[in-house]
């Protein structure tokens, strides 16, 4: 360690910086860093361009890159809690968005009462692939589970004659909310 006291001491110190500087200088051109003696490369370059002392300079610097290093990590792991609360927020905000404009988000809950009868005709139909779809479904899954199928098809048996009562359900809404007319020649008049 060199202590700079007198001008005598400050001319030698910078003449041992100088001539560090070259060996650096020289190294860096045969892309080489050589380096002889005690303290490591880095010891030297940051003495030499701060001008404090290695010893002070390495454990200043440790606990400096530590502290950096923690404040990085806790920055870091702040804005990701940020974004989970957004992310969180919008789930929330789509979720009650959802349950206000159409009953949950799925068709089968929309309301029936705005529908003309085409409407209404296409959503029976596509009720009725609704429960084609889930009794296929029920189907797979007691095979799955070893069921017999003649459970299976007393299942079947009975959305069968849940579709005749839905059926006539469904006719007698619409008439209610649609005035139907026969004509003199038969065919239907709204």
């Amino acid at each position: 360690m060199i202590a700079i006291s007198t001008p005598q001491s400050l001319h030698s110190s910078i003449a041992y910086f100088k001539l560090l500087e070259q060996r650096f200088e020289k190294s860096l051109k045969r892309q080489r860093l050589f380096n002889f003696g005690h303290p490591s490369a880095d010891d030297v370059i940051d003495r030499y361009i701060t001008g404090i002392p290695s010893s002070s300079l390495s454990s200043l610097t440790t606990d400096e890159f530590n502290l950096q290093q923690n404040n990085q990590y806790y920055s870091h792991i702040c804005k990701d809690w940020e974004a989970e609360k957004k992310k969180k927020e919008n789930i929330e905000e789509e979720k009650v968005n959802i349950d206000d404009n159409n009953n949950g988000g799925y068709w089968w809950n929309e309301p029936i009462d705005t529908k003309g009868i085409d409407e209404l005709e296409e959503f029976m139909v596509a009720l009725e692939n609704l429960k084609k779809n889930v009794t296929t479904r029920v189907d797979e899954l007691s095979m799955l589970n070893g069921s017999s199928s003649s459970n299976s098809m007393m299942k079947i048996a009975r959305f069968g004659a849940e579709d005749q009562f839905l059926n006539q359900v469904a006719i007698d809404y619409c008439s209610s909310i649609v005035p139907y007319e026969l004509n003199s020649s038969g065919d239907g008049q709204f």
